[in-house]
């Protein structure tokens, strides 16, 4: 896999946590999953395939897991092989211990700041799930005030309005030297 694509939520331009991009533009960014599914697999497969978009189904290892005591959540990290990304899972989820390998299907997201914010804070050498992408396309989606439907349109750069529900990201792997792409706040 030399591709994929991810989620980019408008508001995470609004909210100051990164710079507006452009198609062309070299990033280095970190990903969560938001689950559709996700259970225990007993063999130790290792897979990222993308269904459609931002939606993949997955299987790995859990390599990191961390308790976010402010919000009632764990953080875990997932070793697909290709790479690798977290997921918030609730507390009581803790079948999910490093050495488990999991299988599932989500949407991928780019880190809206929770694995950054917290990156100095977290114990026991936490995984670089941090990688360079060349961005190849940006999708920007917005809502059709008289249909209601969602529309897609490709842009060239980001634009912070209200009308964006999100964009698409699409991402191809570079092995250049790339800054971290957030904004400290």
């Amino acid at each position: 896999m030399d591709t994929l694509c991810a989620i980019f939520e408008e508001w995470y331009i609004g909210d100051g946590t990164y710079p507006l991009l452009k198609k062309g533009q070299k990033v280095n960014l970190s990903f969560y999953a938001e689950l559709q599914e996700m259970y225990i697999h007993l063999t130790k497969d290792k897979y990222l395939r993308q269904q459609k978009d931002m939606t993949y189904d997955f299987c790995g290892e859990v390599v990191y897991r961390h308790p976010m005591d402010d919000y009632g959540q764990t953080i875990i990290v997932v070793d697909t092989g290709r790479m690798m990304f977290y997921i918030e899972c609730y507390d009581e989820d803790d079948m999910y211990t490093p050495g488990t390998y999991v299988a599932g299907r989500g949407n991928l997201l780019v880190d809206y700041y929770i694995w950054v914010e917290n990156l100095d804070e977290y114990p026991n050498n936490p995984p670089d799930i941090f990688y360079n992408f060349e961005i190849t396309g940006i999708r920007k989606v917005t809502v059709s005030e008289e249909t209601q439907k969602e529309q897609v349109e490709e842009v060239e750069v980001m634009e912070h309005n209200n009308a964006t529900l999100c964009y698409f990201l699409d991402l191809r792997f570079i092995t250049d030297a790339v800054p971290r792409t957030f904004i400290e706040i």
